[in-house]
Formats: structure tokens, C-alpha cells, sequence
């Protein structure tokens, strides 16, 4: 159990604090979560239902960071078109958008070897 967790925070700083609540969740709460998805997933669901459902905990909420780093990271994912913008309201548990669906092309991106306007 990281030291911040119980409440001692003797030289804690927010990147130490960070780093120790990671930890927790990566090194105690997953594994664990993992073992009660096998016996939920056992226990409450049928052969036949396995193929189609499943018991799964989220923990991402646990390790998304601070919102400037999780921001950046959707910057750099809608800007580079993998990310759509409903896809990061998502995450960030907003509701869809219209048009929120679509994504982004880089304007100075291209096949490598075909010029612009070429094998289109």
C-alpha cells in the first residue's frame, strides 16, 4: 500500500502522490478486479452468454491523470485523426455531438511516393 494511500504524506509531492496512486491501481486493484471479473463472469453468465457478454471493470477512470496531460493527449489524437470528437467526450463522460463522428486528415500528409493530387 503506497504511503499517501493511509495517509502519510511525509515529503509527498504531486509527482510522487501521482506516481504512488498508479501504482496502486496497477499493482493492487487490477489484479484483483481481475479475479473477480473471472469469478463474476463464471459464476453469473452461462457458456452461451460468454460468447457474447462480459464482466469488466474500468479502471481507466483511475489512470487518466491530470486534465492538462489527458487534454494534450486528445489534442495530439484529434489532431493526427484517430480520435473522433465523440470519442474523447466519451472519456471524458459528455454526451455525443452531432457531427461529432467525423476525423481529422493532416493536411501535410500523404502516401509517400504519390504527389498531392495524384491516385485519387
Amino acid at each position: 500500500m503506497p504511503p499517501t494511500v493511509v495517509g502519510i504524506t511525509d515529503n509527498a509531492t504531486y509527482s510522487n502522490v501521482d506516481g504512488e496512486s498508479r501504482a496502486l491501481v496497477v499493482r493492487c486493484l487490477a489484479p484483483m478486479a481481475r479475479r473477480i471479473e473471472q469469478a463474476m463472469n463464471a459464476a453469473l453468465l452461462t457458456v452461451e452468454g460468454r460468447k457474447r457478454f462480459f464482466v469488466e471493470h474500468d479502471l481507466a477512470g483511475l489512470m487518466r491523470g491530470d486534465i492538462k496531460a489527458r487534454y494534450e493527449a486528445y489534442r495530439i489524437g484529434r489532431e493526427w485523426g484517430w480520435l473522433s470528437p465523440n470519442e474523447i467526450r466519451a472519456w471524458e463522460n459528455l454526451s455525443e455531438i452531432e457531427g461529432g463522428g467525423e476525423y481529422l486528415s493532416p493536411l501535410n500528409m500523404t502516401v509517400l511516393g504519390v504527389r498531392q493530387g495524384e491516385g485519387e
